[in-house]
């Protein structure tokens, strides 16, 4: 037995929201290609956990007066692709991983406070940061 999956051109973002100001820190949306949705969603999770721990190492190397990230938090529509990026085993999205596996671990041992979490937001409740990068993606 097999199954046959559709595989739809897609396209993935993030954005990098700083609560401290209130204020998007960075945007960005990336084609995906021909790929299933869940693929598409555990690049999005590689691209915006790289680019945040990339922001925040260019705030602290600034001037130690910048206050750099110590809690990365995800709020994505799709739990199982946040799992699936944490996953060692191998998979489809098993690229992702190993693209965030080294610098995630090399950021989680600066401090003891620096941590990762994880938040499931339905598309449909609209909420506001998350659905922003919902209308970013979509634009395209």
């Amino acid at each position: 037995m097999f199954s046959l999956q559709s595989f739809t051109s897609h396209h993935s973002g993030f954005l990098i929201f700083d609560s401290s100001i209130t204020d998007i820190v960075k945007s960005q949306v990336q084609p995906c290609g021909k790929v299933s949705s869940s693929d598409c969603e555990s690049y999005a999770l590689q691209l915006g956990i790289l680019s945040a721990l990339n922001v925040s190492s260019s705030l602290s190397s600034q001037s130690p007066d910048f206050r750099t990230i110590s809690d990365l938090q995800i709020f994505t529509d799709s739990i199982a692709s946040t799992k699936l990026l944490f996953d060692y085993s191998a998979h489809s999205a098993h690229q992702d991983t190993l693209a965030v596996a080294p610098p995630l671990a090399r950021w989680l041992t600066l401090s003891s406070s620096n941590m990762v979490s994880s938040w499931q937001i339905p598309s449909s409740t609209k909420w506001s940061i998350h659905h922003k990068a919902h209308n970013l993606v979509k634009s395209l």
